[in-house]
Order: structure tokens, then C-alpha cells, then sequence
């Protein structure tokens, strides 16, 4: 018998966990929280993902923004 715990995404912060089951589905409501659970375990091959929905990886919208910036500056680079 071996002892299973289930946490928030907000809880893992700070943790290695060797070990992950996770549901990256409509729970997954803030930008971040997909890239925090998913970088408490660090080997690959213990993350086993239950449910997947792409709609859970959400991205901050001042992020989005400034790569859109840093893209037109790396269009038009300065000269030398």
C-alpha cells in the first residue's frame, strides 16, 4: 500500500515532487499554473498527464504582448 496525496497547483510551488498525476483541463484557470505543476517534477517520465485540453495553457497577456514587440524589433534590428 502506498500513500497518494493530491494537491493544489498553488501548493506545489516550492516543491520537487517525484511523482505527478495531473489533469491539465479546465481546472487550470490562471497563466502559469500548467508550467508550475508541470516543472515540480524533474524527471519526464513521472508526469503522467490524466486529461489533457490545450485551453489550459494559458499565457498572461502582457507576456503575449511583449513578444509580439519583440518580434517586430527582431524584424527591424538596429544597424551596427
Amino acid at each position: 500500500v502506498e500513500n497518494f496525496y493530491a494537491l493544489t497547483v498553488h501548493k506545489t510551488q516550492g516543491f520537487t515532487l517525484y511523482y505527478i498525476i495531473i489533469s491539465l483541463d479546465e481546472q487550470i484557470f490562471a497563466p502559469g499554473q500548467a508550467y508550475t505543476v508541470l516543472s515540480r517534477c524533474p524527471n519526464w517520465d513521472n508526469i503522467q498527464i490524466a486529461a489533457l485540453d490545450k485551453a489550459a495553457f494559458k499565457s498572461d497577456l502582457d507576456v503575449i504582448k511583449e513578444y509580439e514587440h519583440l518580434e517586430i524589433l527582431a524584424q527591424n534590428p538596429l544597424p551596427i
